[in-house]
C-alpha cells in the first residue's frame, strides 16, 4: 500500500473516530437532559418555561399579529372602563340638582346612565365584566335592568356571572331577568391555570351552581356573530388559550397616533410602535425588560384593543364624533379599571392591564383567527413530557448534524478539528440556540401552541451538552480510541 493509500486510510479512521466521540458526546447529553426532564428537580421546568414565555412574547409576539380572517371579519372590540381618575374628578347632579363626587361602588342607576349612553352608540353586542351577585340596599336596581331590557331587543348582552358553590351566579333579579330574555346570556370569566405571567384563558364551558353550562365570555361572544356552523370548538378536551398580547396596531396614516395613544403624552410604548427588530430589541434591553426588573420599572402599558373611560361617554366635548364612531357597530366590554378593584391580569408585553382586557385580547385573537387560538397543550395533545422529550431529540440530532458537518468540512480542508476542540462548545451553543428559537417561532406561528417549552428545553440540552463535552463521555470516548488497539492485540 502507498504512503498516499495509508495516510488517506488513516484519515478516513481518524474522522470516523471523530464522528463515533460526537454521536457519543450528544448521546450522553441526551441521556442527561432527558432524565432532567423526567426528575424535573426544584420545579426547573415551570420557572424555565414562564421566563421563556415571557421573552419570547416580549421580543416576537409583541412585534406580529395574529393573521387576519379570511372571511368576513367579525365587530373588532372595544373597551370602556370606569377608571381611578374618572371616580377620583368627574361629578354628577342628584335628583335634588345638588353636584356629587361618583363613590364606588357605583349605583345602579350609574351603571345604568352609562349603559344606556354606550347602547346610543350602537354597538354590535355589549358584554358588562361585572357580576351582580351581591344583593345591594340599592333601590334602583329596577332602572338598570329596565336599561338592559331595552337595549337588549337591538343589542346582545353578556353578563358575568360568579362561579362558585357558596354563590348563585348572579342575583335572583338579574336570573329572572336572563331567564325570560333570550338576548341576555349570563357567561363565565373565571380564570384558567397560571402561567407565571398571568393566566390561560378558558375556552370550555364550566358548570355554575344551577348546574348550566356557561360559555367563556369570549367564546360567547364569538359564537354569537360566527353561528351554529361556524361555533367555535376547541382542538382538546383539555387546554386554553395563551392569549396573544400584542401591541396596538400602527395606524396607515403616519400623522395619526394609535387609537390608544390619543391625547396622551409620546411614550415609549407609542414611539415603539411599529419600530424595526434592531430599534425594538435595544429599547427592551435598555429597559430591563429582558432581565429582571424591580418594581415600578416601565411596562408596554398600552394595550391593543382600544380603550375608553366612560368619561368620554359622559363628557365627550370635542370628541364626541370619535367616541360614536370608536364605538358603533363594535363589540363593547365594560369593565372597570380601579386599583382598589383589584382585578388585573399581568401580560408579559404590556404588566397589569384591567381584567376586562384579557376578554377584549381573547375576543380579538379568536376573531382574527377565525376561531383559532395558542393552545396551552402539547401538540396531538401528547403528554407535557413526551413533548419536551421530543424537542430534546431534535436539538441533539441537529446539534450531532452541525457536529458532523463541521467534522467533516475540517477534514475536507486539510485542518482536522479534534472531538474536544471549543469550536464544537460554539458551535453546540450556537445551534441549540438557533434550533430552539426556530422550534418556538414554528410551534408558535404555524401549530399555534404557546412559548412555553423552548427555554427550559434550550437550557437543558445545553447543561447536558456541556456534562457530555467535558466530563461524562471521558470513558466513551476512551473506549473508543482503544477499540482498534484491542482488535489488534494477539489472542
Amino acid at each position: 500500500m502507498s504512503s498516499i493509500e495509508s495516510t488517506d486510510a488513516q484519515r478516513r479512521e481518524d474522522f470516523r473516530r471523530s464522528l463515533l466521540s460526537h454521536a457519543a458526546t450528544i448521546s450522553v447529553a441526551f441521556v442527561v437532559a432527558a432524565s432532567a426532564v423526567l426528575a424535573n428537580p426544584f420545579r426547573f421546568e415551570e420557572a424555565a418555561g414562564q421566563r421563556g414565555r415571557e421573552i419570547f412574547y416580549q421580543v416576537i409576539a409583541a412585534q406580529t399579529r395574529p393573521p387576519a380572517a379570511a372571511r368576513a371579519p367579525l365587530p373588532g372590540a372595544v373597551v370602556v372602563n370606569i377608571d381611578d381618575e374618572f371616580i377620583r374628578k368627574a361629578s354628577f347632579r342628584d335628583a335634588s340638582g345638588h353636584e356629587r363626587k361618583y363613590v364606588w361602588p357605583l349605583s345602579y342607576e350609574q351603571h345604568a346612565v352609562f349603559l344606556q349612553a354606550i347602547a346610543a352608540r350602537k354597538p354590535a353586542a355589549l358584554f358588562i365584566d361585572m357580576p351582580f351577585v351581591y344583593d345591594r340596599d340599592d333601590a334602583t336596581l329596577g332602572e338598570l335592568i329596565d336599561v338592559l331590557e331595552a337595549t337588549s331587543k337591538t343589542i346582545p348582552i353578556f353578563l358575568a356571572a360568579v362561579e362558585a358553590d357558596d354563590h348563585k351566579p348572579a342575583i335572583d333579579p338579574i336570573l329572572d331577568l336572563v331567564a325570560r330574555d333570550p338576548n341576555i346570556h349570563l357567561v363565565s370569566v373565571r380564570r384558567g391555570a397560571s402561567l407565571g405571567i398571568g393566566h390561560a384563558y378558558p375556552i370550555h364551558p364550566s358548570l355554575n351552581a344551577e348546574s348550566k353550562p356557561l360559555q367563556p365570555a369570549a367564546v360567547a361572544l364569538y359564537n354569537a356573530f360566527r353561528g351554529d356552523r361556524s361555533a367555535f370548538r376547541p382542538r382538546y378536551d383539555t387546554d386554553a388559550m395563551d392569549i396573544w398580547w400584542t401591541l396596538p396596531r400602527k395606524d396607515p396614516d403616519p400623522n395619526k397616533k394609535p387609537f390608544n395613544c390619543r391625547g396622551q403624552e409620546v411614550r415609549m410604548a407609542c414611539d415603539l410602535i411599529g419600530a424595526n427588530w434592531f430599534t425594538w430589541i435595544e429599547t427592551l434591553t435598555q429597559a430591563g425588560f429582558l432581565s429582571e426588573r424591580p418594581p415600578g420599572s416601565p411596562r408596554l402599558t398600552i394595550p391593543a384593543t382600544p380603550t375608553l373611560s366612560v368619561r368620554d361617554l359622559v363628557l365627550p366635548g370635542e370628541d364626541a364624533a370619535f367616541v360614536d364612531d370608536a364605538l358603533k357597530g363594535k363589540v363593547v366590554f365594560y369593565g372597570s379599571d380601579l386599583i382598589l378593584m383589584g382585578d388585573h391580569e399581568v401580560s408579559a408585553v404590556h404588566g397589569p392591564l384591567p381584567g376586562v382586557q384579557a376578554h377584549a385580547a381573547a375576543y380579538s385573537n379568536l376573531a382574527d383567527m377565525e376561531g383559532g387560538y395558542i393552545t396551552t397543550a402539547a401538540p396531538f395533545n401528547l403528554n407535557q413530557r413526551v413533548h419536551l422529550a421530543g424537542l430534546l431529540l431534535i436539538l441533539c440530532l441537529a446539534g450531532f448534524a452541525a457536529r458532523a458537518g463541521a467534522t467533516w468540512v475540517s477534514y475536507r480542508n486539510g485542518r482536522p478539528l479534534k472531538p474536544d476542540s471549543r469550536v464544537f462548545g460554539y458551535l453546540d451553543t450556537a445551534v441549540l440556540s438557533t434550533t430552539a428559537v426556530t422550534l418556538a417561532a414554528g410551534e408558535f406561528f404555524l401549530l399555534h401552541i404557546g412559548p412555553i417549552s423552548w427555554f427550559p428545553v434550550l437550557l437543558i440540552a445545553m447543561a447536558g451538552d456541556l456534562l457530555a463535552s467535558h466530563g461524562l463521555t471521558a470513558s466513551l470516548l476512551g473506549l473508543i480510541n482503544r477499540l482498534p488497539r484491542m482488535r489488534a492485540a494477539p489472542a
